[in-house]
C-alpha cells in the first residue's frame, strides 16, 4: 500500500509504505475483536469520498460491473498461486532483460505482467514521492520500468501500460481504511491503487507492486475484489471507486509527466 496524500495525526510503516492514521476508538471499542474477514463483511463502502475531486473518468457506482469491458478473448494466463517459485523467479529473469519497447511488444499476459510488478520492480515505499518527486507523482509505465520501481499508483499504471492492448485499463482506487492491529483499529489517511480487469468469462482480477494486490479473475463483483485485497492486508477498505485510465489527458504508457488524475481539474 502506499500514501496517495492526506492529512495526518501520526504515522505506522506498513508494507514498505508510511501511513498516516488516526485512532477511531468508536470503532477500536465496537469491532477491536472481529476478524478482518468479518469486518470486511459488515462495512460497505462509502458513495462519494471526500479524498478525490470527481472526475468524469470516474465510473459511477450504478451497474459499475456492466460498465467495465471485457478483455481479450485469447488470455489464458492468469497469475496463479499454485506456480512454484522456481517457475516464476526463471520467468522473471527472462522478463527482467526485455527493454520496455519488447515488453510492450510482446502482448504480455496477466501473468508475466504480476510477475514483473512483483518480481522485477521494487516498491520504493510511501516517502519515494515527496523526496524524488516534492509530490504525488503518478509515473508512466515506461518511467517505471527504467528506474525498476515506484509506488503502488506507478505499478496500478505500470500494469495498465502493458496490458492496454488486452484490456480497457481501469484503476481501483481504495480509500478510508480501517487497520485491523491486535487488538484495536486506526483509520488510514491514505489510500491504495492496483490495476483491474475483467475476464472474457466475467470474473474481476486485480495486478499490483505488492503480492497481496495480484488477485486471481475469480469475483464477479469489484467489491469482492477490494474486500480480498483488505483480508490480506488486515485493512477493511471503506470505499473505492474505478476510473477509466483511457479517458484522462496522460500518456501514462510513454509520458514524463505527472499522471495523477485525482484532484485534476
Amino acid at each position: 500500500m502506499c500514501k496517495l496524500g492526506a492529512l495526518a495525526l501520526g504515522a505506522v510503516f506498513l508494507y514498505g509504505c508510511t501511513h498516516h492514521i488516526y485512532v477511531s476508538s468508536e470503532y477500536a471499542e465496537n469491532d477491536s475483536q472481529a476478524s478482518i474477514v468479518e469486518l470486511n463483511k459488515k462495512y460497505r463502502p462509502i458513495t462519494n469520498s471526500e479524498i478525490y475531486a470527481k472526475r468524469e473518468i470516474k465510473l459511477s457506482r450504478e451497474n459499475l460491473e456492466d460498465k467495465i469491458q471485457m478483455g481479450d478473448a485469447e488470455i489464458t494466463e492468469f497469475p496463479s498461486p499454485d506456480e512454484s517459485e522456481e517457475t516464476l523467479e526463471t520467468r522473471a529473469s527472462e522478463l527482467g532483460i526485455m527493454s520496455y519497447e519488447q515488453l510492450l511488444g510482446s502482448r504480455l499476459s496477466p501473468r508475466d505482467v504480476a510477475i514483473c510488478c512483483t518480481r522485477v520492480l521494487k516498491h520504493f515505499g510511501g516517502a519515494y514521492d515527496h523526496d524524488t518527486y516534492k509530490e504525488d507523482f503518478w509515473q508512466s509505465g515506461k518511467v517505471t520500468w527504467e528506474i525498476k520501481g515506484g509506488d503502488c499508483d506507478d505499478g496500478m499504471l505500470f500494469a495498465a501500460a502493458l496490458l492496454n492492448n488486452r484490456f480497457r485499463p481501469y484503476a481501483l482506487i481504495m480509500s478510508d481504511g480501517l487497520f485491523q492491529n491486535g487488538r484495536f483499529a486506526s483509520r488510514l489517511n491514505s489510500a491504495h491503487a492496483v490495476f483491474i480487469y475483467k475476464s472474457k468469462e466475467g470474473y474481476f482480477g486485480s495486478i499490483g507492486l505488492n503480492e497481496t494486490d495480484v488477485t486471481y479473475p475469480k469475483f464477479r463483483t469489484v467489491r469482492e475484489v477490494v474486500n480480498e485485497i483488505g483480508n490480506k492486508n488486515n485493512v477493511v477498505w471503506g470505499s473505492y471507486e474505478v476510473y477509466d485510465i483511457d479517458e484522462s489527458d496522460f500518456d501514462f504508457i510513454n509520458g514524463k509527466e505527472n499522471n495523477s488524475f485525482l484532484g485534476k481539474k
